[in-house]
């Protein structure tokens, strides 16, 4: 962290690219508001506050034919509250697992828990790839 960055932090008691990212959230809700966007896509109620407030993908972009192209396709785009959206990540393409066993995206398995590293925004807790595909990335890349 460079020197300005830490004093940006201090002054502000939090991390700095935390606060330059809520702000540029409150100026989007501002924004959306403004346009009388803030609807929610999900539940179609409105959207009350910026801390409710995410950014949507109307068709999921992971496993997609051309994902890339769907992530930033501005029409695959609409604004939900953040529990609508979560809820709805939370129950797409959920596969049950064996029981001690989650799926490593990478290797395409089914892997024992102990393979995974803990991850606390996923739905199992556990990450999206295991500790041996991560590692493979990792040394590759340096």
């Amino acid at each position: 962290m460079s020197r300005s960055t830490k004093i940006k932090s201090e002054i502000l008691g939090i991390k700095f690219g935390t606060a330059s990212n809520k702000l540029r959230k409150e100026l989007m809700f501002n924004l959306v508001c403004q346009l009388n966007k803030n609807i929610c896509y999900r539940c179609n109620k409105e959207i009350k506050t910026a801390d409710e407030f995410s950014i949507d993908h109307k068709i999921p972009w992971q496993n997609h034919n051309e994902p890339v192209k769907m992530f930033f396709d501005l029409g695959n785009i609409a604004f939900s509250h953040l529990s609508c959206n979560c809820a709805d990540a939370k129950s797409y393409n959920k596969i049950d697992p064996p029981l001690n066993k989650s799926w490593c995206h990478v290797c395409k398995n089914f892997l024992n828990t102990k393979e995974f590293s803990k991850r606390s925004t996923r739905w199992n807790n556990l990450d999206y790839e295991c500790k041996s595909c991560k590692n493979k990335r990792y040394f590759k890349n340096k």
